[in-house]
């Protein structure tokens, strides 16, 4: 089945209705129709030359997410007045491996200090600092084109009904794996905590540069009619100067049934930057931004790897209006590229699963209890208490 032109799982129906296009398109100088084939093949050829040069991937972020919760008035303390949001800081390590090759990943989130949380009262301009959990937390994931495997050493999850305490594990059946389809990574990805370099070449699941391959083809008559004229009516690009940079600017609308805009994405490739891209951000129907990604890049080993990333989901709530709702900075501290990398590290003897953890499957749909050096359905486990 030939893919459809999909940014975000959303299908790019335009046959027939009108594109919903912004003021924008008179920024910078317009590519012409039929020009713009030209630019996204080249777009393509200098990213994916770039990416394909990774093998293996050995480094170290750290990380910084910040999430905002709205307070409904009605839940407003009237000591607090004016009091709109708690934020919570959350400041972590993040190792990963990454084999590009064999499509396997390493990732391990270690909390750095106590979460921050404040209130914000913008009416007095202060922010109340309301303190936060002192515990610490650690997250693990390992990837294949197979499952993903997630499992939390410090978090224990409720344990099975008169289990009992075991010195140096704690709730015996606390602890919990996760082994769940490859394609559950969406998700983790959305959690945060959750890093792969992959997708800092990225938004949405999609790599940049398939992204102008898919839009070079169809406009290139490669792919349906029906998608050529999507992509002739709803792609746009216009290039400008920015300082001793050339940058373009790719906007792409998805109409709705009606004719009008379902959401616009805005894509800034940057010649500095190797032409990757550096800004990516989704606008919605009301012309507000949801989505913002923004990365930095740098020169190791003569490839381009991003060294920053931010990411910003915005809220919708009035509290919230301008303000993002969740926000996630990533800034490399150190990368080894194309080494080689133990396999151990992929394997989930490598989680640090203990006697008594469980390990939900939802491969093969059961729950399984680690027993020694092998894992036996829960119903099947017989606890042995340690001499």
């Amino acid at each position: 089945m030939r893919q459809s032109i999909i940014l975000g799982g959303l299908l790019v129906v335009a046959l027939g209705l009108q594109s919903a296009r912004g003021d924008d398109d008179a920024v910078g100088e317009p590519i012409d129709a039929d020009s713009r084939a030209e630019v996204l093949g080249f777009l393509s050829k200098q990213i994916s030359e770039n990416y394909q040069r990774l093998k293996t991937w050995s480094g170290e972020f750290t990380w910084k997410g910040t999430t905002m919760f709205s307070i409904p008035p009605a839940l407003q303390n009237e000591a607090d007045d004016g009091l709109i949001a708690e934020m919570q800081i959350n400041q972590a390590v993040v190792s990963v491996h990454r084999d590009f090759e064999f499509d396997r990943l390493r990732s391990d989130w270690k909390q750095s200090g106590p979460a921050e949380r404040y209130h914000l009262n913008p009416k007095v301009g202060t922010r109340v600092n309301k303190g936060g959990n002192a515990k610490l937390y650690e997250y693990r994931y390992i990837v294949s084109p197979e499952c993903l495997l997630s499992f939390s050493p410090t978090e224990n999850i409720g344990q099975l009904k008169d289990w009992p305490e075991v010195d140096g594990v704690g709730p015996l059946g606390g602890r919990i794996a996760y082994r769940k389809p490859s394609r559950a990574v969406v998700d983790e990805r959305e959690f945060g905590k959750f890093v792969d370099p992959r997708d800092l070449f990225g938004a949405r699941d999609r790599l940049f540069f398939d992204f102008c391959e898919l839009y070079r083809s169809a406009l290139e008559g490669e792919r349906t009619a029906r998608e050529k004229t999507a992509a002739e009516r709803n792609m746009h690009i216009r290039r400008f100067a920015d300082g001793a940079s050339t940058k373009y600017v790719c906007t792409v609308d998805y109409p709705n049934a009606s004719g009008g805009l379902l959401l616009r994405t805005e894509t800034v490739f940057a010649a500095d930057a190797g032409y990757n891209v550096t800004s990516w951000r989704q606008i919605g129907p009301d012309d507000k931004v949801e989505y913002v990604r923004k990365f930095e890049f740098r020169t190791i080993d003569e490839i381009i790897v991003p060294s920053r990333m931010t990411y910003e989901q915005f809220g919708k709530s009035e509290q919230l209006a301008g303000m993002p709702a969740k926000r996630i900075e990533l800034v490399l501290k150190s990368v080894e590229l194309n080494k080689e990398l133990d396999g151990d590290r992929f394997n989930m003897t490598d989680l640090g699963l203990k006697y008594g953890d469980r390990l939900l499957d939802e491969l093969s749909k059961q729950l399984l209890v680690k027993d020694g050096k092998r894992f036996v359905r829960a119903i099947d486990f017989v606890f042995e208490a340690p001499d």
